[in-house]
């Protein structure tokens, strides 16, 4: 009924396969062949990919029993979203407010601007690129070593917050020979313990902006998070700036729609 209308003119043989259809149809035939082996009770392949299954899905109950345990038990990540967890609790302090510990000259050398790059063994994390940072200054020690403990209360007599400083770029030094050439940058003297050595790679930071504060201030509660890198919670004096910020702010938008 519904080809009643068909055209059964003779048609012309365009439609005729060619060595390359045939060649794809045998190439399908063959396939569908093997996927039917694939699937039989008895194969091997089939068998062993029975197996797999099964021992996948008791790796899955195992992990579901472990998840279900007492939040108070400590344990090793077992999978991608643990590891994904951990990484984000231990990254997330960079999003937040962040200090430099430097050692005096050299955090009041880059803050005065005579320091343009700063040099470390390790790169910067790109995730403080462009992101303002506090320059905490703690007195002169033994090079390469913090004199600083992991965390300090608010007002440690120990540091001062100097100011703040911004990196736009960081290089990492491909020989002693670039490292000297930089040297009206970095101002670390050839004779320096923080000098290029041919063991460690030496990273420079590449200031785009700083300011110095007009007096130094107390910091307020420090934890170290990576290296040099503090973890900070906001001060006093940065809450009632904010303040009177939003003050400012809200009268002007009141001015405005009066």
């Amino acid at each position: 009924l519904f080809e009643s209308n068909r055209d059964l003119s003779p048609q012309p043989m365009a439609n005729v396969p060619d060595e390359h259809d045939k060649a794809a149809v045998a190439a399908a035939a063959a396939m569908g062949s093997a996927l039917a082996a694939a699937v039989q009770p008895d194969d091997a392949e089939g068998q062993a990919a029975r197996e797999a299954s099964a021992s996948f899905k008791a790796s899955m109950a195992e992990l579901d029993a472990l998840m279900q345990d007492s939040d108070d038990e400590v344990r090793e990540p077992c999978g991608l979203q643990e590891n994904l967890a951990r990484l984000e609790a231990e990254t997330a302090w960079q999003m937040g407010r962040v200090g430099l510990e430097t050692q005096a000259p050299w955090g009041q050398m880059l803050l005065a601007g005579a320091k343009t790059v700063e040099t470390r063994s390790y790169p910067l994390p790109e995730a403080l690129l462009g992101k303002e940072i506090a320059m905490i200054e703690s007195s002169p020690g033994s090079a390469g070593v913090s004199g600083l403990p992991k965390k300090l209360m608010a007002g440690d007599p120990a540091v001062k917050v100097t100011g703040s400083i911004v990196f736009g770029s960081c290089v990492a030094y491909p020989s002693l020979e670039a490292w000297l050439a930089d040297e009206p940058r970095h101002r670390v003297p050839a004779d320096s313990p923080y000098a290029w050595r041919e063991e460690r790679p030496i990273f420079g930071w590449v200031v785009e902006t700083q300011k110095e504060y007009s007096k130094p201030r107390q910091a307020p509660e420090l934890q170290r998070r990576y290296r040099s890198f503090f973890e900070m919670s906001r001060d006093a004096e940065e809450v009632e700036e904010e303040l009177s910020q939003l003050e400012k702010k809200m009268r002007t938008g009141l001015a405005l729609s009066a």
